[in-house]
C-alpha cells in the first residue's frame, strides 16, 4: 500500500512490541463492482528480534536468517561481498557481536568449505547523501569499526552459520552502518533470499538495503531487491557487552585483512599519527614505521615478511598504545 495516496492505511502503533512473530492482513471492501478480487484480502508475517537485526525471512525453528539461493558476480576476480545496510534513530541503545551467513559452491566446481575462510566486516559508512537518486551516493568513505573471520569446520553447504567480530561493536543514532560477508574464493556463492519482495520498499523509501561488492566496487541495490543477502546481525544492548572498556593506556585496534599477504590495513579510532613495531615470534623487530591515520585506517606493507605469526604494536601521539597480532601469508 503507497502510503502517498488518498485510500492509504494509518500509522499503526503500540505500547509495547513484544518479542514473537506478528502477521499483518487487510481486507477490501469496495461499493462498485470490483474486476479483480484476487488482492482483496492481503496477509503477511514478520518478526520482532531483540538479538538480530536482518532483511531475509526469518526461519521459524532456528530463528536465524532464511537463505534459499545463492549468488556470486559472474565477472570477478578478488573479491565479493554480501551486505545489509542498517540506520536507525535509536541505534545507540546495541551494540553488535557478529553475522550470521551462509555459503555454498556448484557441484561441477567441486569446492569443499572445509578450511574457507570468511571474512566478516562492519563499516561505519560515512559518505553523506540522502537516498538512492542522490549524486553523492557512493562507498568511497567506509571506516573498518569491526572485523572478523570466520572459518569453515565441516563442509557445511548452504547452511546458515555465526561469525563473531573480534570486539563487539557499539552502534549510533541516524549513521549508517554497512555489515558484510566476504570471500576471495570465486567459486563460493553467498547466501540470498527470494521469497520476499523489497522492490516497493526500495522505490518508495529510496534507501540502500542489501549492496554488494565485486572486486572493490559496491552496488547499492545489490542484485536487485527481489531478493535480499541472508546476512543477519547479531545484537544486544550496549550495557550487556561492555564495550569501550580499556586498559589504562591503550587503545584498541585491530588489523585486516587477517591472514595477509601483502598489505595490511591498521583500524584504530584516531586521526593521530603513529608509529608501529612489528616483532616476529622471537621478539626480533622486522618492521618500523611511521602511520598517518585517514578515517581511523593506515596501511603497513608487509610483502617482505616471510608467512608466520608477527606481533604489531601501535603507539599514538597521545601516548595510547594497541597490540594485536597479524598472521602473514
Amino acid at each position: 500500500v503507497d502510503p502517498s495516496q488518498i485510500l492509504s492505511f494509518p500509522t499503526f502503533s503500540s505500547a509495547t512490541y513484544p518479542v514473537g512473530k506478528y502477521t499483518w492482513a487487510y481486507s477490501l471492501a469496495l461499493d462498485t463492482t470490483d474486476a479483480f478480487v484476487a488482492d482483496n484480502v492481503l496477509s503477511g508475517d514478520f518478526y520482532i528480534s531483540d538479538t538480530m537485526f536482518a532483511l531475509a525471512a526469518v526461519d521459524s525453528t532456528t530463528g536465524q536468517p532464511t537463505r534459499n539461493n545463492g549468488f556470486r558476480p559472474s565477472t570477478n576476480t578478488l573479491t565479493f561481498s554480501a551486505c545489509i545496510a542498517l540506520d536507525n534513530p535509536n541505534a545507540s541503545r546495541l551494540g553488535v557481536e557478529g553475522l550470521y551467513f551462509s555459503a555454498s559452491t556448484s557441484v561441477a566446481d567441486s569446492i569443499d568449505l572445509t578450511g574457507e575462510e570468511i571474512a566478516l566486516y562492519a563499516y561505519r559508512w560515512e559518505d553523506v547523501f540522502a537516498d538512492l537518486n542522490d549524486a553523492a551516493l557512493a562507498f568511497e568513505n567506509l571506516s573498518v569499526v569491526g572485523f572478523g573471520y570466520y572459518t569453515y569446520p565441516s563442509d557445511l553447504q548452504s547452511e546458515m552459520v555465526y561469525g563473531e567480530l573480534n570486539e563487539p561493536i557499539a552502534l549510533e543514532d541516524n549513521q549508517r552502518f554497512l555489515f558484510c560477508a566476504q570471500t576471495v574464493n570465486l567459486g563460493i556463492f553467498l547466501g540470498f533470499d527470494n521469497s520476499l519482495n523489497y522492490l516497493w520498499n526500495e522505490a518508495y523509501y529510496l534507501q540502500p538495503l542489501g549492496p554488494v561488492e565485486n572486486d572493490g566496487t559496491y552496488f547499492a541495490p545489490g542484485f536487485g531487491m527481489e531478493q535480499v543477502s541472508s546476512i543477519g546481525v547479531k545484537v544486544a544492548e550496549v550495557s550487556s557487552l561492555n564495550i569501550g572498556l580499556e586498559e589504562n593506556g591503550t587503545i584498541k585496534g585491530m588489523a585486516y585483512p587477517n591472514p595477509a599477504k601483502d598489505v595490511v590495513t591498521v583500524a584504530i579510532n584516531t586521526t593521530e599519527d603513529a608509529n608501529v613495531v612489528v616483532t616476529d615470534l622471537t621478539g626480533k623487530v622486522v618492521i618500523t614505521d611511521a602511520l598517518t591515520f585517514a578515517n581511523g585506517n593506515a596501511t603497513v606493507n608487509i610483502a617482505d615478511l616471510e608467512s608466520g605469526v608477527y606481533l604489531f604494536n601501535v603507539t599514538l601521539e597521545n601516548g595510547l598504545s594497541s597490540q594485536f597480532s597479524v598472521v602473514k601469508q
